[in-house]
C-alpha cells in the first residue's frame, strides 16, 4: 500500500513563560509553545479561559475576571496531548471587585449562572472576591440593594437575596462596588429572569422497529415493540423528559428542532400512557402532553390444531385419520386458533401456505404433495407478530401408485 508517516511525541511542551494578567483582571498574557493551547485555571482548578498560542504568545479573555491576589495557574497543551507543567501567577491585586457567579437555587434547573443566561429564580444570590478585609455594595438594575457586604481574608464574599421584593421578567444587571472607593467596580453582568414555561408539547410520532408489523404507530395500537421510539419537535435547547404513566423514564434534548427517545428498559406487557414535558433552560416546565397510548403485546398466541384431513379424490373420500393413507395430492385441513391470527403450514417442517383464523376456525387446501409420507404441523401468528409454538403433527401418506395386477 501507499506508505503514511506520524510522528511520535511524548516531550511535554515548556511551561507558559511572561505570564501577566490585566489590572481589569480579564486578559492573561505571555508566551508558549507556537500552536500549543494555553489553558487558565482558578485557585479551585476551574477552567476560566483557553487560547491558541500563536507565534510563540498567546492573549486569553478569562472570566470571571481575576483582580484579588489568589493564585492562578497556566499550562500549554502540544499538538499530540502532552501538557506542559504548571505556571503560577496570581489575580492582579487590583481590588477591584468581580462577581464570579449569579446563584440559581430555585426550580429544576439550579447552578451558577454566568453574565447573559436565564433563569427562574426571581431572587438570585452572588458570590465573588475583592480585596480581602473590604466591604463591597450590591447594585441591582444600577440600584443599590445591599451595603457594606464583608469580604473575608482570602477576598471572598457572597449575598443572598433577603428582601421580599423579586424581580419581574425580563433583563436585569447586577454590579458591585467597593464600599469605601466607589471609583473600584465590577463589571456589569446580566441575566434574564424567564417564569413564562413552554408551550404544551406534543408526541409528534412512535415507531415500532420490531418485525413483522414495523412501522409508525397510532395511539391506541397494539404492538410487539418493547422499546418503541418517540420522537417530535420542539425549541432548541429544552429538555423533553418522557413519562409512562406519573413514572419518568428519560430525558433527551431538542437540538436541531428534534428530539428522539428509544426507552432504556422494555416497556411491559399491556397498555401505557406515554406524555412528555418541556423544560427550557431557565427551568421552566410546560404542562404534560396529551397522552399516546401504547398497548404493548408480546404474548405469543395458543398453538393452534389440526382437526381433521379431508380425501375428496374418488374413489374414497372423507376424513383422513390420522396416519392414514390417501390418493388425494391436495387434501383439505382444518383447525381451530386464536381469532384474527394467521396459520401457516408446513409439510415436513417447510412452509406449504398460510390461512386466516375466522371464527374460531381455519381451513386450508394443500398444493400438490409428493407421494409418500407427510407430517403436517401449523403454528398462529397474531396481529403483533407473536408466533405461537407448533401444533402437534398431522401425519398421512400419499399413496397414488395403483396395486400390482393379482
Amino acid at each position: 500500500s501507499a506508505s503514511i508517516s506520524l510522528n511520535v511525541d511524548l516531550t511535554k511542551p515548556a511551561a507558559p513563560e511572561e505570564v501577566t494578567i490585566s489590572a481589569d483582571g480579564a486578559t492573561v498574557s505571555g508566551t508558549a509553545e507556537t500552536g500549543s493551547t494555553v489553558t487558565i485555571r482558578d485557585t479551585d482548578g476551574n477552567i476560566i479561559g483557553t487560547g491558541v498560542a500563536t507565534d510563540g504568545t498567546f492573549q486569553i479573555q478569562v472570566t470571571p475576571a481575576q483582580t484579588g491576589l489568589n493564585t492562578l495557574t497556566a499550562t500549554a497543551e502540544d499538538a499530540a496531548g502532552n501538557n506542559s507543567d504548571p505556571t503560577d501567577f496570581t489575580g492582579s491585586g487590583t481590588g477591584l471587585p468581580v462577581i464570579s457567579a449569579i446563584v440559581d437555587d430555585t426550580g429544576s434547573v439550579q447552578g451558577d449562572l454566568k453574565s447573559g443566561q436565564t433563569t427562574d429564580d426571581t431572587q438570585p444570590g452572588l458570590h465573588g472576591f475583592s480585596t480581602p478585609n473590604s466591604t463591597v455594595d450590591i447594585l441591582v438594575d444600577g440600584v443599590i440593594v445591599a451595603s457594606n457586604v464583608q469580604v473575608d481574608e482570602n477576598g471572598n464574599w457572597s449575598w443572598d437575596w433577603t428582601s421580599t421584593d423579586a424581580l419581574d421578567e425580563g433583563q436585569h444587571t447586577f454590579q458591585v462596588v467597593d464600599s469605601a472607593d466607589g471609583s473600584k467596580t465590577s463589571a456589569v453582568v446580566n441575566i434574564t429572569v424567564d417564569l413564562t414555561p413552554p408551550t404544551q408539547p406534543a408526541i409528534g410520532s412512535v415507531t415500532d422497529d420490531v418485525a413483522p408489523g414495523a412501522g409508525t404507530l397510532t395511539s391506541g395500537q397494539t404492538t410487539n415493540d418493547t422499546r418503541p421510539t418517540l420522537s417530535g419537535s420542539g425549541t432548541n435547547g429544552e429538555t423533553i423528559t418522557i413519562y409512562d404513566g406519573d413514572t419518568p423514564i428519560g430525558q433527551v434534548q431538542v437540538v436541531n428542532g428534534a428530539w428522539s427517545f428509544t426507552p432504556p428498559t422494555a416497556l411491559g406487557e399491556g397498555s401505557h400512557d406515554l406524555t412528555i414535558t418541556a423544560t427550557d433552560a431557565a427551568g421552566n416546565t410546560s404542562v404534560a402532553s396529551d397522552p399516546f397510548v401504547v398497548v404493548v403485546d408480546t404474548t405469543p398466541p395458543v398453538a393452534p390444531t389440526i382437526a381433521s384431513a379431508t380425501d375428496d379424490s374418488e374413489p374414497q373420500t372423507g376424513v383422513i385419520g390420522n396416519g392414514g393413507s390417501t390418493n388425494d395430492t391436495t387434501p383439505d385441513f382444518s383447525g381451530s386458533g386464536e381469532e384474527g391470527s394467521t396459520i401457516t403450514v408446513y409439510d415436513n417442517g417447510v412452509k406449504i401456505g398460510t390461512a386466516q383464523v375466522v371464527n374460531g376456525s381455519w381451513s386450508f387446501t394443500a398444493p400438490t404433495l409428493a407421494t409418500g409420507s407427510h407430517a403436517i404441523t401449523v403454528t398462529a401468528t397474531d396481529a403483533m407478530g407473536n408466533v405461537s409454538a407448533p401444533s402437534a403433527a398431522y401425519t398421512l401418506n400419499v399413496d397414488t401408485t395403483a396395486p400390482r395386477v393379482p
